[in-house]
């Protein structure tokens, strides 16, 4: 009979699987960390104003979105901003007529609106890294949840805070 201290324990597979696992997890925090440095996470966030437009909105969805309402990211439940101010207008649409000509008119039931949103994030060379989660640059499609409901915004501008009274660029 053997001693157990006289086996020998033998380099499996999963061994080997355990290995690489612990060498993968160690080279994505080092990535990570390398990452947050570079786009500038070790800093807190900066104050930033955001332009975003929602257009083609029924009237009862454009009236959710109020000054002082706070829009979140569905996906993670982060706050993207508080809504300072709203601009609604009359959504142009494009129809046929009778000679099967495009017409373009102004529907008052559909509402287009562009929103002006204060958040906090890091500045980084595309745009905004809102939350550590939620990158916002202009032309970027955001989906904003609002008053329980979903919404898809255009970034159409994002830039570091200016006094409240200031108009955006």
């Amino acid at each position: 009979m053997k001693n157990v201290s006289e086996t020998k324990r033998k380099f499996n597979l999963i061994d080997l699987l355990l290995l690489a696992l612990i060498v993968a997890g160690a080279l994505a925090l080092i990535f990570r960390g390398n990452l947050a440095r570079q786009i500038g996470l070790e800093h807190s966030g900066e104050k930033a104003e955001f332009l975003l437009s929602l257009p083609a909105l029924d009237v009862s969805d454009a009236n959710l979105f109020r000054e002082g309402e706070t829009l979140t990211d569905p996906a993670t439940g982060e706050t993207l901003g508080v809504i300072r101010s709203v601009r609604a207008e009359n959504a142009l649409v494009y129809s046929l007529n009778e000679h099967k000509e495009v017409v373009r008119a102004f529907d008052p039931a559909k509402k287009d609106l562009t929103l002006v949103l204060d958040g906090t994030g890091v500045k980084t060379e595309k745009g905004f890294l809102l939350n550590a989660s939620v990158f916002a640059s202009p032309g970027d499609q955001l989906r904003v949840l609002c008053s329980g409901e979903v919404f898809a915004a255009t970034v159409l501008q994002a830039s570091l805070a200016r006094d409240p009274g200031a108009p955006m660029d």
